[in-house]
């Protein structure tokens, strides 16, 4: 039965956005990001965008707490179109929150919405720092001051930005799990094969043991 079960090709974005759009977890991930100690998840929402209809755009995971709209990418490859692509799921972000709280952005009064942040977090291959920010006026074909919008990324492989890993128990074992597949690949070993043996060596590790228990 093992060897019938096949594994997504987009495993490591699938297991990021079902891990971290469990309330708990995001709010452990919000945390270790903003620095604060925010106890009750039932005061975060989870705004992520669904492919619907004709809805064509998505992203990974997004929240609304305490006046913010966190928008968090997990990403295998490096993409300088980070920020443009944040800026069109942003757009879309605020009219769901304009149009579920029935304002209406021509009246006088200006409406305080809430404030971006968006992180992309990297597990592929290549080479890249702990952090970086790709700013949107990089790609600009001459400069334009006055409209900027920034990707911070995060470079969550191995050994990389561990005070972080450390605030944030998810984060540090879905990392370890994505790090124990790549490293049973390297041996030879099937996908399949790979996923299998790094899911019981993390229950057997205690990472992330009651989410691999329940969801493997």
């Amino acid at each position: 039965m093992k060897n019938t079960i096949k594994v997504r090709q987009t495993h490591k974005d699938r297991l990021f956005c079902n891990l971290f759009s469990k309330k708990e977890n995001a709010l452990s991930l919000y945390n270790a990001l903003n620095g604060t100690d925010y106890k009750n998840e039932n005061e975060l929402e989870i705004v992520t965008l669904e492919d619907a209809l004709y809805l064509t755009m998505k992203n990974d995971v997004a929240i609304c707490l305490c006046g913010n709209i966190s928008l968090w990418e997990q990403q295998s490859s490096v993409n300088p179109n980070m920020p443009l692509r944040g800026l069109l799921y942003f757009a879309r972000e605020y009219e769901g929150w304009l149009a579920s709280r029935k304002k209406d952005i021509y009246r006088r009064k200006l409406l305080k919405i809430p404030a971006p942040q968006f992180y992309v977090f990297y597990n592929g291959e290549d080479p890249m720092p702990e952090r970086r920010e790709y700013h949107l006026t990089e790609a600009f074909e001459h400069p334009a001051s006055g409209y900027e919008w920034t990707a911070h990324m995060i470079n969550i492989n191995a050994g990389k930005n561990i005070k972080l890993m450390e605030q944030c128990e998810p984060l540090f074992g879905y990392s370890k799990l994505i790090e124990y597949i790549r490293k049973n690949q390297r041996k030879g070993c099937s996908i399949e094969n790979a996923v299998r043996i790094a899911i019981d060596q993390c229950i057997e590790e205690n990472i992330l043991k009651s989410y691999l228990l329940k969801s493997k």
